[in-house]
């Protein structure tokens, strides 16, 4: 068996396990932490932006007040 097909092998036997069970696929192959890690960053990067767009004013929590209309 060539490399190759061997390195085909492994990618196709990872893609089944993960299709099989994903969690248990980050699981096995240690890629929780990662994974917990990377959602974390994001949600505190979304925190940050939303601070932002509030201090900057684009973000109002509160209904836009429309002007009169002439009559």
């Amino acid at each position: 068996m060539s490399e190759a097909e061997l390195l085909k092998k492994i990618e196709r036997q990872i893609q089944e396990d993960f299709n099989a069970d994903p969690q248990m696929s980050y699981e096995r192959q240690g890629l929780t932490a990662s994974l917990r890690r990377g959602v974390g960053i994001c949600a505190v990067a979304m925190a940050i932006m939303l601070v932002g767009l509030r201090m900057v004013g684009h973000l109002s929590l509160r209904r836009p007040r429309h002007p009169e209309q002439p009559g």
